[in-house]
């Protein structure tokens, strides 16, 4: 159980020794990322990977190079800490409710909070492989001042009592999650507690010319199957820019063929392979009882699919390689994405034009990108449109 006291107490010393400062935390994951390429590290840690996530988490562990983490500073905070009459104080402590779709993530999230000079309490995500709290221990080792910075908890979101204690202490909570998630933390809240959120968000690609050469449709194909469609600029799926079905039909043919060839790279655990084979074969028997005109034709492979769907709505995929086809002229994107302009974050676009990539951004995209750039893996230069490290600090005016 959570001393509400003592913790708010030792807190509130740490905030006014403010000892902290960014080199200890460069210094510190420079020391990671040395031990994990040159020291041996990475054996130990890749025992935490599932292997579903082993290369998103590879992704994320990148980001914890000095280099990286200099550029962030510099991009998101010097700007601010630049202006004469103003100063940069971090909120002071924020609060993470993490998400487990992807490894490493809740470690990622306290760094940011670290850069910004935050103390930060972690609530790891239920199932939880054990990866974040590795990597964070490993820097309390290194610096061991941290551990002053970082307090780690497994605290079930049933465990009510103790979640509003940790809320209590917060000037912020950091929340990764979906829609009921951020609703139940709402409920739990202290009213004047800000809440920060990251997701629940929905990214795709769009064809706006259907004759996609065959090297498109591969980056398109390997981006499925590699992210497993689990990040939220991960394309659930694919829009055409046609109201022809005959069109949709053939292009989402082409690129099941494609997904069908690629797949053997990108094998999947028995388990969740277990679990999509049984829900298409519920699916299949649930289309069969409907309608021929109500029907999805579906293009189904080993372990992805493609189906054509007539609608045009945002929705979320299937996941793990088994994405959707729909619909969309151009002349509709606005007035039809508009109604998720909340759930929106990454269009991929095919061509990449400036006509598109303005209309995208009226109907609330964060993130435009080319197809070509779809391959690289580069860390994110904003989180769903904004600055994280901008929102995890506050601005003092001081005019003296």
């Amino acid at each position: 159980m959570i001393d509400g006291g003592t913790m708010a107490k030792m807190m509130a010393k740490t905030l006014e020794e403010s000892r902290l400062d960014r080199e200890m935390v460069y210094a510190a994951c420079e020391r990671l990322a040395d031990d994990l390429e040159h020291g041996g590290l990475w054996e130990e840690l890749s025992s935490f990977l599932t292997p579903e996530n082993q290369k998103i988490g590879q992704m994320y562990l990148k980001r914890f190079q000095r280099e990286e983490l200099q550029r962030r500073v510099e991009r998101e905070l010097l700007p601010l800490e630049q202006e004469g009459d103003v100063q940069v104080c971090p909120k002071g402590v924020l609060f993470h409710i993490a998400a487990g779709n992807v490894d490493a993530l809740p470690a990622y999230s306290v760094l940011e909070g670290l850069l910004a000079g935050n103390i930060n309490l972690l609530k790891l995500p239920g199932g939880d492989n054990g990866l974040s709290r590795f990597l964070l221990e490993k820097l309390m080792e290194y610096e061991p001042l941290l551990k002053e910075y970082i307090y780690i908890y497994d605290t079930p979101s049933w465990d009510l009592e103790e979640m509003q204690g940790l809320m209590a202490l917060a000037d912020a909570i950091v929340l990764w999650g979906s829609d009921e998630a951020v609703g139940q933390v709402r409920k739990l809240a202290p009213v004047n507690t800000e809440l920060i959120e990251w997701g629940h968000k929905l990214s795709f690609c769009y064809i706006g010319e259907l004759s996609v050469s065959e090297e498109y449709l591969e980056i398109l194909a390997r981006h499925f199957l590699s992210t497993n469609q689990l990040l939220c600029n991960s394309c659930q799926g694919v829009y055409l820019n046609t109201a022809d079905e005959k069109e949709l039909l053939a292009f989402a043919r082409r690129l099941a063929r494609t997904m069908k060839r690629l797949e053997p790279e990108y094998p999947l655990p028995d388990d969740i392979q277990g679990k999509l084979t049984l829900e298409a074969l519920t699916e299949k028997l649930e289309q069969m009882e409907k309608r021929a005109e109500e029907r999805k034709i579906v293009f189904r492979n080993g372990r992805s699919s493609v189906t054509c769907e007539k609608d045009a709505g945002l929705c979320l995929s299937g996941l793990f390689g088994n994405v959707w086809v729909k619909p969309l002229k151009q002349e509709n994107i606005v007035k039809t994405l508009w109604q998720n302009h909340r759930s929106l974050q990454t269009a991929v676009l095919v061509p990449c034009t400036q006509e598109l990539c303005r209309t995208f951004a009226k109907a609330g995209l964060t993130k435009i990108v080319g197809i070509e750039h779809l391959a690289e893996h580069g860390p994110e230069k904003t989180h769903d449109g904004s600055y994280a490290l901008q929102r995890y600090v506050r601005l003092v005016e001081v005019k003296g």
